[in-house]
């Protein structure tokens, strides 16, 4: 059965259908593709990587007709719940193009287990059997050397020729003979034989020599055509071996894309494939026409709004759908997937760091693989798992290790050091600056926390508090939770309550009502009024980054996934002992909140005074995980990084990474904010967390190894 794939631009896409139906499992040799191609793809060399779930991709080459066989690995097990993958990769001197995944499914069938399929030729071999100039050469001497053996064969011919004649002109001098004797006698005679004699013998002499001639001609011929041939056979080989030789080096055709941070000033220093490029946010509203040269750079052109669905204890989370594709609905649950890619994080002389990141291997670089992170914090979905939907507000005071057991109990993950580090790798290279809440904007961290905003009046059962209208001004209806209680965050009477409407106060315009859902409370005059969260929005920049309202009061994202949510988010499998050292999982077979025997020391210490990042070290065995290890006065000059560092309180054991900063933090937040001082038991009602798939195409599992290799 023939398959229709149009490609266009980075677009893959089924014609006709929403998926590819590649028939029962252990069927083979039926299934084909033809590719249609936009002009986006004229020249480039184009290969097709069959992914079957949790197997070993297969890797074709795309025919002269613009057809593949569907290669048997691809259809050797049914998909069931997760989907294959094929995905269109073009190469050509110093381009690589991708297409984004196209999903195939294989249907089960009853009876025994098939036997093996055959095994897709290796893509090198693939190669040699497509050399085109070089098969073409061949060719074309093959041809040669037939049409000198046919005209070898025609000179034979007319060596039979002349043969044939003379062997006439042999029998014509015997009948000459005979009738000689008959009318002569045998003087006569005996003259006619002498003169068949010589005829025969010099015919016979001819037949020889040309004969002879002819032959040796032939052969000569033949055995340099033959060499021809050989030649060219030759080189067609060896053209091969050095397509072998450059497909399997690393670094060819791979474009790498570098951040300079000097370690002084917050803005960086583009490098290789980044100079010149820029980059941009939706900084307030969201700009369709916004231009972001890194939309159309891999790995970030492939950073994608998705949906997804929980698993199990013993089945990983899945991905269900992407933003753009059938079945994407905005109102489930959202996440933000990075396809894979490599980089270095390498400390440079002075204090300054080189970000790295990469299109494909290069030699001493590490591997990033695929991942996907929730579009915000998770939420309760009201029956003690995690969701995260728009309109959501975060989990309620749940420490790191509840978090960690009620993702394994969905298939997925706390957010880790791992993830978390590649987030702000990626997002430094991109927009090259170490201060993010310049180029994606505040984030919620400027919401209102004043103990001088008090209820004016005492209402029983109420859904609202009545507040001076100044106060008022400072929430933002809609985009945010409150608390109110007798003393600032304390909670008494709420907390958490969504914000519906700012109205107006009957009779009086120096008062507002803060207008809140759920249950009511009594309110009495000389409460305070609060901020405690911000509402997830659904992601409004989409798969871009910024944010849409007002700057300090709304979320701001990088690619899809919040980075200031208002929200501290704690981060998993990273933790800091007494002695003030930082120590990683080894994996994240079992998300712990203790130190494990087996855990790995990443040679950084953090400092034992707290302030505004001066100074960000990195370790040289996990390199994702970077921590400041100097702190500044909080002026720009010595602190350009902007985002603070909060010690661990005196005597503290074994405590934990919260990130990122809360509501009220302001410019001292951003990507690189850390606190340390609670320990993965303690829960409070401000820290929240993301969730994680890591490899979500690959496996049942949950276990990878994330020490870098």
């Amino acid at each position: 059965m023939m398959h229709e794939i149009e490609l266009n631009g980075y677009e893959a896409k089924v014609t006709g259908a929403p998926y590819l139906m590649f028939g029962t499992r252990g069927s083979y040799g039926i299934e084909r593709i033809h590719v249609t191609a936009s002009q986006e793809w004229t020249g480039l060399a184009v290969t097709v990587t069959f992914c079957p779930p949790g197997k070993t991709p297969v890797r074709v080459v795309l025919g002269d007709d613009n057809c593949i066989d569907v290669p048997p690995e691809a259809t050797a097990n049914a998909t069931r719940d997760l989907p294959g993958v094929v995905v269109f990769t073009g190469v050509a001197d110093g381009v690589r193009r991708y297409s984004n995944n196209v999903l195939y499914r294989v249907e089960e069938h009853a009876g025994e287990k098939d036997a093996a399929g055959g095994i897709t030729p290796s893509i090198v071999d693939q190669i040699l059997a497509e050399t085109r100039g070089d098969r073409v050469a061949a060719a074309e001497s093959a041809n040669a050397a037939d049409a000198s053996a046919q005209a070898a064969a025609a000179s034979a011919k007319s060596a039979e020729d002349a043969s044939n004649a003379a062997l006439t002109a042999i029998e014509t001098a015997e009948t000459d003979a005979v009738q000689a004797v008959e009318n002569a006698g045998t003087q006569a005679s005996d003259a006619a034989v002498k003169k068949v004699a010589d005829t025969k013998d010099t015919a016979l002499a001819k037949i020889t020599t040309e004969g002879t001639e002819q032959k040796n001609a032939v052969a000569a011929e033949g055995e340099k055509q033959l060499e021809e041939v050989t030649k060219k056979a030759a080189t067609a080989e060896a053209a091969a071996k050095r397509a072998e030789d450059a497909a399997q080096s690393f670094g060819v055709g791979v474009h790498r894309y570098g951040a300079l941070w000097d370690g002084i000033n917050s803005a960086c220093t583009r490098l290789y494939n980044a100079e010149g490029k820029t980059a941009a946010a939706h900084m307030g509203t969201f700009d369709a026409g916004i231009v972001n040269d890194f939309d159309n750079i891999y790995p970030w052109s492939e950073m994608r709004l998705c949906n997804w669905i929980p698993g199990t204890a013993t089945e990983k989370a899945k991905i269900t759908a992407f933003e753009g594709e059938p079945g994407y609905d905005a109102s489930a649950n959202l996440g933000a997937y990075r396809p894979e890619f490599w980089y270095s994080i390498e400390p440079q002389t002075g204090g300054g760091i080189l970000f790295v990141v990469a299109d494909g291997k290069l030699p001493g670089y590490h591997y990033s693989p695929p991942y996907m992170l929730t579009s915000c914090f998770v939420a309760n979905d009201g029956s003690g798992g995690l969701q995260c939907k728009s309109g959501d507000i975060q989990c309620d005071s749940v420490s790191l290790n509840n978090y960690n057991t009620m993702n394994a109990a969905q298939g997925m993950l706390t957010e880790d050091y791992w993830a978390d580090g590649a987030e702000k790798l990626l997002l430094t290279v991109e927009f090259a600056e170490m201060n993010s809440q310049k180029v994606t904007g505040n984030g919620f961290t400027g919401a209102r926390y004043n103990e001088n905003d008090v209820a004016q009046k005492t209402e029983a059962a109420a859904n609202s508090v009545v507040v001076l209208a100044a106060a008022a001004s400072n929430f933002v209806a809609g985009s945010q939770t409150i608390g109110l209680g007798t003393s600032l965050g304390g909670n008494q009477k709420m907390k958490h309550r969504k914000l519906i409407e700012i109205a107006d106060y009957e009779g009086d315009a120096t008062l507002k009502r803060l207008v809140f859902d759920g249950a009511p409370v009594d309110v009495a005059q000389g409460d305070i009024v609060y901020s405690t969260s911000a509402v997830f929005d659904g992601a409004p920049v989409g798969h871009g980054s910024g944010y849409v309202g007002a700057n300090g009061k709304a979320i701001s994202y990088y690619r899809g996934a919040a980075l200031q949510t208002g929200a501290y988010m704690w981060i998993a499998n990273i933790l800091r002992a007494s002695d003030e050292t930082v120590w990683v999982a080894p994996s994240d077979a079992t998300q712990t909140g203790a130190i494990g025997e087996d855990w790995i020391n990443t040679g950084l210490t953090l400092p034992t005074a707290e302030g505004t990042v001066k100074h960000l070290a990195v370790s040289k065995k996990c390199p994702l995980v970077i921590q400041p290890d100097a702190v500044g006065n909080g002026a720009t000059t010595t602190a350009p990084v902007g985002d603070y560092f909060y010690r661990p309180r005196a005597g503290a054991g074994v405590t934990a990474l919260l990130s990122r900063g809360y509501f009220a933090h302001g410019s001292s937040a951003g990507a690189w904010y850390g606190s340390w001082g609670r320990t993965p038991s303690d829960a409070g009602w401000s820290w929240a967390s993301r969730s994680l798939i890591r490899n979500p195409f690959g496996g049942t599992g949950v276990a990878t190894p994330v020490t870098p290799d």
